[in-house]
């Protein structure tokens, strides 16, 4: 009986643990067409700048965030798409939709500018790419640090992360995988039960 109950463990575990790892490809895998071999990806890059009175500022020197009191400001994103992919398409999305483009990339040094744009303060920035036979594939660009999602947020909202501690993700993933285990651990203990009393 026991070592049923441990071959049942193990095997929702190694399930459940298989699962995540298949989500995780599927996430990060980018947009295919059926039937066609996916190019190399040419990897794109954006910086992001701000409107001010004296003209656009990339905004990663507002390292405490844009002045207080910022409700509203104007961005543009310029980034480069290696040449020798043409066709490719650049976008800007503000929280996931898009605001700008597609724009096509520049044919002789693979350039583009999305922009400008009025977004609310707080919002999430990011550039994504479309290239290939009907722009089968996609991509997102890389920030500033190499980050995908540039945050543009008041010198407040800067402060007020500044205390909100580290992310939790991981901790919260391994407690829904003991609850998981420990619920599948139960219904098979109450499943026994009714058998040995019947």
């Amino acid at each position: 009986m026991r070592s049923s109950l441990r071959k049942l463990i193990g095997a929702t575990t190694i399930a459940t643990l298989v699962g995540m790892f298949g989500l995780a490809g599927v996430a990060s895998a980018g947009i295919m067409i059926p039937g066609e071999g996916e190019p190399p990806d040419p990897g794109c890059n954006f910086v992001l700048f701000v409107q001010t009175p004296t003209g656009l500022v990339d905004y990663s020197t507002f390292t405490a965030g844009l002045p207080v009191g910022t409700v509203n400001a104007t961005v543009v994103a310029q980034g480069k798409i290696p040449t020798g992919f043409a066709g490719a398409k650049a976008s800007l999305l503000v929280g996931g939709a898009t605001v700008s483009g597609p724009t096509a990339v520049s044919a002789v040094d693979g350039s583009f500018t999305l922009g400008p744009v009025n977004v609310a303060v707080p919002s999430d920035i990011s550039v994504s790419y479309t290239y290939g036979n009907q722009n089968a594939y996609g991509n997102t660009c890389a920030g500033p640090g190499g980050v995908a999602v540039v945050r543009v947020r008041s010198a407040e909202a800067a402060r007020a992360l500044a205390f909100t501690g580290s992310s939790d993700t991981t901790r919260n993933v391994l407690i829904g995988v003991a609850a998981l285990m420990v619920g599948a651990v139960l219904v098979v203990g109450s499943r026994r039960r009714k058998h040995v009393n019947a």
